[in-house]
């Protein structure tokens, strides 16, 4: 059940949301980590929630099937995403990108990091900034 105490990752990498999945279990044991390889089934889900939206939504902008930046103008667009704190993460990500990102309504986007030890930081950060 998708609810405020749920962290979305959608990403079409199996490793990186293992690697997402097992960060957040570490750095907030307290959330439950839900995770899709297909954006636009996590779209689907997420549109059709009944209750409160997750507080957390990592989505991973370069997908062959549904880029990030179109489930993050799809979520922006539904009211109840409003608060909702969407981070848009990438192997590679030009400012121009990120700049364009941000007017679409993200709240973070940011290259994905090259060291696990990143990973905590750039989480720790987001949760502490948010909490």
């Amino acid at each position: 059940m998708i609810n405020a105490n749920t962290i979305i990752v959608i990403d079409d990498d199996l490793d990186d949301l293992d690697i997402m999945s097992d960060v957040i279990a570490t750095v907030d044991p307290s959330v439950n980590c839900l995770t899709f390889k297909d954006p636009v089934e996590a779209v689907n889900e997420l549109l059709s929630i009944s209750g409160s939206p997750p507080r957390y939504i990592f989505i991973d902008h370069n997908m062959p099937i549904m880029r990030g930046d179109e489930v993050l103008k799809k979520l922006r667009a539904d009211d109840r995403f409003q608060e909702s704190i969407i981070v848009l993460i990438s192997t590679s990500m030009p400012m121009t990108t990120s700049s364009l990102l941000y007017e679409g309504g993200a709240n973070y986007a940011v290259e994905k990091p090259n060291r696990l030890a990143n990973y905590y930081t750039l989480l720790k950060s987001i949760f502490r900034n948010h909490r």
